[in-house]
């Protein structure tokens, strides 16, 4: 999966959840909530 293609797929995860953590986005993503916190930034 890309860079555009996971910030994309958490943008999706924003709309239909309402709600969703850092860390919650990391371990969906297998990342850590550093690189969740600068695709936050970079799509905002």
């Amino acid at each position: 999966m890309t860079v555009a293609d996971c910030r994309m797929e958490m943008a999706s995860i924003f709309v239909v959840s309402g709600h969703v953590t850092s860390r919650e986005l990391a371990q969906e993503f297998g990342v850590c909530d550093r690189m969740i916190c600068n695709d936050i930034v970079a799509i905002s």
